[in-house]
């Protein structure tokens, strides 16, 4: 019921996000507020999140479906022939200054964060590479 009629409705556009922790733990406690009210367990009884997973014989996904739907949007932007603008923002091409104040949390940042790397043109390589290593297996098989 959950994957059916909730996640759907939680995850539209989840892919054009950029997640800081406070929404990512927000996200987090809605997704065992649903389990614990599907399976009907109380706060009062005091049961743990980890027993609550064990019972409804599940793991947390809610965060891990918007970081695959994420990095399978940068899949797309990489290599679709329609995103050339938002590439360019990507690399940083786009002419004129930041405005003053604090540098916001970015949509890459999230990536970047997730796959462990320094910079932008490491991260489209690592795009690049795994996209040609699945077209090859795709053409052996």
């Amino acid at each position: 019921m959950l994957k059916c009629y909730i996640w759907p409705i939680i995850t539209y556009g989840a892919e054009t996000w950029s997640l800081k922790m406070k929404p990512m733990n927000r996200r987090e406690a809605f997704e065992m507020w649903t389990l614990r009210r599907l399976l009907k367990i109380p706060w009062v009884d005091r049961i743990t999140n980890e027993e609550v997973l064990r019972r409804a014989g599940v793991e947390r996904v809610l965060l891990k479906t918007i970081k695959q739907r994420k990095i399978s949007y940068l899949g797309h932007i990489l290599r679709g022939n329609k995103y050339d603008i938002l590439r360019l923002i990507f690399i940083g091409k786009i002419e004129g200054r930041r405005g003053p104040g604090r540098k916001r949390h970015s949509w890459l940042c999230d990536i970047k964060n997730w796959c462990g790397v320094k910079n932008v043109g490491d991260i489209f390589a690592l795009a690049i590479v795994e996209w040609m290593d699945d077209r090859l297996h795709a053409v052996s098989v």
